[in-house]
């Protein structure tokens, strides 16, 4: 009775076991994360290809769980000074920084790596929690399956929950592996996480952000394979 109880555990146990999907991180990769925010003149564009993570699914794909970390100093609008600018509104801690009383970024537009200037939340994390509408069915290759979720998101050193998560995911197959493209659209308060992101003065004129940005992911994972 206790080989057949082990039997049927280790079988259950096979059935509940996890799919795997990592990032596909290379230097072509036009996948990653986008966003804008609007500004005095305009508005500004960033993105970041280096996100790290994992998605698991069960057998049938449906979504178990989903981390996502994004280095802030990843991020890039492609102008250098800007995007010191956004390090020290993302990775400095207030309480003990220089920042917001003034800029800290040296002349070659970087921060120091120790001290009270230096960046204390590198960071940006993400995490799946739950369903709030589940698909449908399982993903099928060549279907875009839409869901909403529950997740939260940790900027700053500050977690917020999102509770009206969209997603949309698409299942293929690449050169005989699995892969998923996972693409979400939302947008976040600045305010919500506590960043504070220092006006611009050129001659008389003062150049500050909106408070909200909009974000637009659009990542591509492979299956791992014998993990």
């Amino acid at each position: 009775m206790l080989q057949l109880q082990v039997l049927l555990i280790t079988v259950f146990s096979l059935q509940l076991q996890a799919k795997v999907y990592r990032p596909i991180l290379n230097s072509s990769s036009s996948t990653g994360v986008t966003f804008s925010i609007p500004y005095t003149a305009g508005t500004h564009d960033g993105f970041s290809s280096k996100i790290d993570g994992l998605v698991e699914t069960d057998n049938n794909d449906q979504l178990r769980s989903a981390q996502f970390m994004v280095p802030i100093n990843s991020l890039t609008t492609s102008n250098k000074t800007r995007d010191c600018h956004m390090l020290e509104a993302l990775g400095l801690d207030y309480k003990t920084s220089q920042f917001p009383e003034k800029h800290v970024c040296n002349s070659q537009d970087r921060l120091p790596n120790s001290g009270v200037n230096s960046v204390v939340y590198p960071n940006i994390a993400f995490q799946f929690q739950s369903f709030t509408q589940v698909p449908a069915v399982p993903l099928q290759v060549g279907v875009p399956t839409k869901a909403i979720v529950r997740a939260v998101l940790q900027i700053h050193g500050v977690t917020r929950q999102l509770n009206a998560l969209p997603i949309q995911v698409t299942k293929s197959v690449v050169r005989g592996q699995t892969v998923l493209r996972v693409q979400s659209r939302f947008q976040l308060s600045l305010q919500d996480y506590q960043i504070i992101v220092k006006p611009v003065k050129i001659g008389p004129f003062s150049f500050g952000v909106g408070d909200t940005v909009s974000v637009n992911l659009d990542l591509s994972l492979r299956e791992l394979v014998g993990k």
